[in-house]
């Protein structure tokens, strides 16, 4: 491969590596404002994504692909490469975080569910079903 085809390379994973942090940081936006996700941008996130490790995978693959191209393009991949990194970094705290409070809130409501019935709720010990009935609301322990 050629100097120019190896930087044509590099230039073309430069623009996706880009164009995917952008998303990224759209997303990350509209989760500090709290607003909703719209579809068509979860649905740009999933096929740039797909695009990107399918990229990434043939370029792993095939080495020789951006081997040939100038140090500057590849310092400039390596760049966008980190500056992607950043973006999805930030983006997974901002859904950590309400990850945690979603669960938080789903325990609570549970917790209040199971407040309001007052009395023993399940089975006994001899396999009857105890007073009070099923809780409202069901609650995974193990996340």
């Amino acid at each position: 491969m050629s100097a120019a085809e190896g930087a044509a390379r590099a230039r073309e994973l430069i623009a996706l590596t880009e164009e995917l942090t952008a998303l990224a940081l759209r997303i990350t936006t509209a989760l500090d404002a709290r607003q909703p996700l719209p579809p068509e941008l979860m649905e740009s996130q999933a096929q740039l994504s797909t695009r990107y490790r399918a990229e990434m995978t043939r370029d792993a693959r095939d080495p020789s692909l951006l081997r040939a191209a100038p140090a500057a393009e590849r310092s400039a991949l390596e760049q966008a490469g980190a500056r992607l990194r950043e973006a999805l970094d930030a983006m997974q705290k901002k859904l950590d975080v309400l990850k945690t409070l979603s669960e938080g809130l789903a325990q609570a409501m549970a917790e209040e569910a199971v407040r309001q019935r007052k009395g023993p709720l399940g089975y006994d010990e001899r396999g009857a079903s105890a007073a009070g009935g099923a809780p409202a609301v069901a609650v995974n322990q193990k996340v």
